[in-house]
């Protein structure tokens, strides 16, 4: 079954429900052409603007954004903000790349959409390189695997979390509280109900709720890291432990896994252009005051997520625990959709009891995670280790080599339709002529040196993403290594409280 098809069985989108895509082509008079509005009135499950910008802050802003202190503590304080900048944009600018190559893609095959694998697969064919051209499945699965793993880590990780700072809200009244494991034990069968929530529009209420819990979790954090900020010693203006910065910032842009989901749910998709800067500038914005704060509050004891760092026993802290494990169930519930669709897709319709293996699978997968988290219950290596492994990947290294396969090695495919691709909110970056067989340069839109240097930018990006993916998983393995040698769960960065006199610690 396609992408596409799996697509419209989860959402139950009108089979008919397609867009007109006639007036893409460049040999189309004004007047011929259709209105530039995309809107599907059909199906009430897509996603209005409001709806949509709340999921891609919510797909952004989760465990990355409280272990954003721990990440500069790794690059210095000077140096540290500075990378988180130019990793934003880096990342907000390779989200534009899919959206608008799966544009190109949609609108060239006359599909209503495709998602990240179906992108890749189709730049792939149009590859000039006969390795890669004749192998196209392989680039589709290749995503396929990422996104699984990168997706179910995320999920992982939202164990971690949960379990760490709820056991630390706990043990205010419990002081013999059982471990971070068990606490994982007792999360996993709400979350388990939950995961069987088929339509981002029914999480679109989660969504909304965890925002306003967002919200006031943060205004509980900077109550706490405000008081006496002057008078703490400066860290270090630069660190040394780059990977391990990079593995944490990239997992930190969390959100590349959703963008063509959410963009291919919108009611109105053309204005996704104006969504996705705004959503990451915001979530951007964030990042620098939570990391930069957190790291001189809290200096070297800062922990892999910054509400363990709040004093435990009192109750704002202890609401702001609670209040932000809710906001990682919902980050949890978004994230899962994402695998689930991956997965759903490879189970052959004709199967028997097909919303039978549904709901197994589900169980299953998120039973997974949670042993996934219990194996390395250490919440900035996870976070470190699954942002250099798979967030990198796809989120630095694919979408510049889907741009470069597409526009700076073309085959067969009619370029002409990128002419009328402002009239949709993409660039047009890579407007060309054709004639019969022999795709030509128009000469009023000759851009060879332009082309030359967004060639240049798009290698820069890949290689980029390749360095942190080597270093930074190197630096995450050594760090769980040690870490799993030298273990404390009653350590405050585990979700204990630091003191050792009456805890009766379980497993």
């Amino acid at each position: 079954m396609s992408a596409e098809e799996n697509e419209n069985l989860l959402t139950n989108e009108d089979n008919n429900d397609e867009r007109n895509y006639d007036t893409f082509y460049s040999d189309q008079s004004k007047t011929e052409k259709q209105p530039k509005q995309e809107t599907r009135y059909e199906d009430p499950n897509l996603t209005s603007d409001l709806a949509t910008i709340m999921h891609l802050v919510k797909g952004n802003i989760g465990t990355g954004l409280l272990g954003l202190p721990w990440a500069i503590q790794h690059a210095g304080i000077l140096l540290g903000p500075i990378l988180v900048v130019i990793m934003a944009i880096i990342c907000t600018h390779c989200m534009q790349l899919l959206v608008k190559n799966s544009k190109f893609y949609s609108r060239r095959l006359k599909v209503r959409a495709l998602d990240y694998p179906s992108v890749m697969y189709h730049a792939a064919e149009n590859s000039n390189v006969d390795l890669i051209r004749n192998n196209p499945n392989f680039f589709r699965q290749l995503v396929n695997a990422f996104l699984l793993i990168t997706q179910l880590g995320f999920c992982c990780v939202y164990f971690v979390f949960i379990a760490q700072n709820v056991r630390q809200v706990v043990m205010t009244w419990w002081p013999g509280a059982p471990s971070d494991r068990v606490f994982m034990a007792f999360t996993l069968i709400p979350i388990i109900l939950l995961s069987f929530i088929r339509h981002l529009k029914v999480l679109a209420w989660f969504s909304a709720t965890a925002n306003i819990a967002t919200a006031a979790s943060l205004g509980i954090i900077f109550y706490y890291v405000f008081p006496g900020l002057t008078q703490k010693e400066m860290p270090p203006l630069v660190n040394s432990e780059i990977p391990t910065f990079f593995g944490t910032a990239i997992f930190a842009f969390e959100g590349i896994g959703v963008v063509l989901p959410l963009e291919n749910q919108m009611k109105n998709p053309q204005n996704f252009r104006y969504i996705l800067p705004l959503g990451m500038g915001l979530v951007s914005s964030m990042y620098l005051l939570v990391g930069v704060t957190g790291y001189i509050k809290y200096g070297e004891d800062i922990c892999g997520s910054i509400t363990l760092n709040l004093q435990s026993g009192q109750g704002s802290a202890n609401l702001g625990k609670l209040l932000y494990s809710y906001v990682i169930v919902t980050s949890y519930l978004i994230q899962f959709y994402v695998p689930i669709q991956i997965i759903e897709a490879a189970i052959d319709e004709q199967a028997n009891h097909r919303s039978l293996i549904f709901a197994t699978m589900r169980v299953l997968i998120v039973s997974f995670t949670c042993a996934c988290a219990a194996a390395v219950p250490n919440l900035g290596d996870y976070i470190s280790l699954i942002g250099a492994v798979s967030s990198s990947v796809l989120a630095l290294i694919l979408p510049p080599l889907i741009d470069i396969f597409t526009h700076h090695a073309p085959r067969t495919y009619d370029h002409t339709l990128f002419a009328n691709e402002d009239d949709e909110g993409i660039e047009s970056d890579y407007v060309v002529e054709r004639s019969d067989d022999v795709i030509q340069e128009s000469p009023q839109e000759a851009r060879s040196s332009r082309m030359k240097l967004l060639y240049c930018k798009n290698i820069f990006i890949t290689v980029f993403g390749m360095i942190g993916f080597v270093s930074g998983t190197v630096a995450a393995l050594k760090n769980i290594i040690h870490d799993l040698s030298h273990a404390d769960t009653n350590d405050i960065c585990s979700g204990g409280t630091n003191s050792t006199g009456n805890s009766t610690l379980w497993l």
